[in-house]
């Protein structure tokens, strides 16, 4: 595979900041091509579990994409955790 490049990526949500281990609510790693800037990238989430470090990401990037494997603000905090839409 090719040569890939990641990047710490985070936000604080508009409702929470770092909780207390340190983290940002909203946080992941962008990857891509070291020699290229991609057109195309994928984003994969999950409410609960941190998928910074997901299996495809370096897949993808050696493959031309970019990726970033993000987390949200529920992160260990899934009983806050509400499907509904209001």
């Amino acid at each position: 595979m090719g040569a890939v490049e990641r990047k710490f990526v985070s936000l604080d949500s508009a409702t929470g900041r770092r909780n207390g281990a340190g983290f940002r609510t909203c946080q992941g790693l962008y990857y891509r091509p070291k020699a290229s800037v991609p057109k195309v990238a994928f984003i994969a989430t999950h409410y609960n579990v941190d998928f910074s470090e997901h299996y495809l990401a370096e897949r993808m990037a050696a493959r031309g994409f970019g990726f970033l494997g993000w987390n949200t603000r529920f992160r260990g905090n899934e009983p806050f955790f509400c499907w509904s839409m209001r």
